[in-house]
């Protein structure tokens, strides 16, 4: 028998916000599968009731230092790992992490069925289960930025190819935290279903086109830079929140280099 009540998807929310809290760098926005297929082509469908609802989990800049900090410190407090050492016991140190947190979180939800879709997760052709930006748009948690906006400001398909480029593909940018911000899972609970959810409209915080334009193309062919996070900033709005310098560090270090961030990151506790 399927739960329709909307006061089990409260319950399900708070239960939520209290595992996954904001003050640890956790957002969370209701979602259910009708609104998402309306973003995605029927190939990214999934076989689920339209109905089923679940919720978009993205982190922001508090998450590194409030959840995956600590936990490296609560690891390396145990024994003092060598490299070797900690990239045999986690080799996805941040998919770990999130694992983890998920897990937790939905483990007193199973008479809901929860199904956890990572930003990671892929389906058999390598493609992914999921579009977490078309997703983030559908709840209303960000704007996802496309060609389509400005077509006759980005060079074609055919002279990105011709160029040797990739076509370029759009980008998702938060409110408040512009490019300062990532996808990390879609849960859905199987045995919830709500015909009638409320989702917010997707704040478009840019509506200038050459600046979309300008987003797109950093995005797509200098984001190692890191530029195309702070676009849409004014003289009257900078973003709430931005990853710091530890943080960009560790995300632009390849990953067998990530170690020694991380031994910046415990320094105390190695001291």
């Amino acid at each position: 028998m399927f739960n329709s009540d909307k006061e089990q998807v409260s319950k399900i929310l708070q239960h939520l916000n209290d595992k996954l809290r904001k003050e640890d760098g956790f957002e969370i926005y209701p979602i259910n599968l009708r609104e998402y297929n309306r973003f995605v082509g029927k190939e990214f469908h999934l076989p689920n009731d339209e109905n089923t609802f679940g919720v978009v989990v993205l982190s922001t800049p508090l998450w590194f230092p409030r959840k995956y900090q600590t936990w490296i410190k609560q690891i390396m407090q145990e024994k003092v790992l060598t490299q070797e050492e900690f990239q045999e016991a986690y080799p996805d140190p941040i998919k770990q992490c999130f694992e983890e947190c998920f897990d937790e979180a939905v483990r007193d939800l199973d008479d809901q069925r929860p199904t956890i879709i990572h930003d990671f997760t892929f389906l058999a052709n390598r493609k992914p289960k999921m579009i977490m930006a078309a997703a983030g748009h559908a709840s209303g948690a960000t704007y996802y930025y496309t060609k389509n906006e400005c077509p006759e400001l980005l060079p074609s398909d055919e002279d990105r190819i011709s160029a040797g480029k990739k076509k370029l593909i759009g980008i998702a940018m938060h409110p408040k935290y512009g490019g300062h911000f990532a996808f990390r899972c879609v849960i859905l609970f199987e045995k919830v279903m709500l015909t009638d959810l409320e989702l917010n409209s997707p704040v478009k915080a840019i509506e200038d086109k050459e600046e979309i334009a300008r987003l797109i193309l950093s995005f797509n062919d200098l984001w190692r830079t890191g530029d195309y996070r702070n676009m849409g900033e004014t003289n009257g709005n900078s973003y709430a929140q931005k990853y710091t310098e530890i943080q960009m560090k560790y995300w632009n270090s390849p990953p067998a280099e990530r170690y020694k961030v991380i031994l910046e990151m415990v320094q105390t506790v190695l001291n």
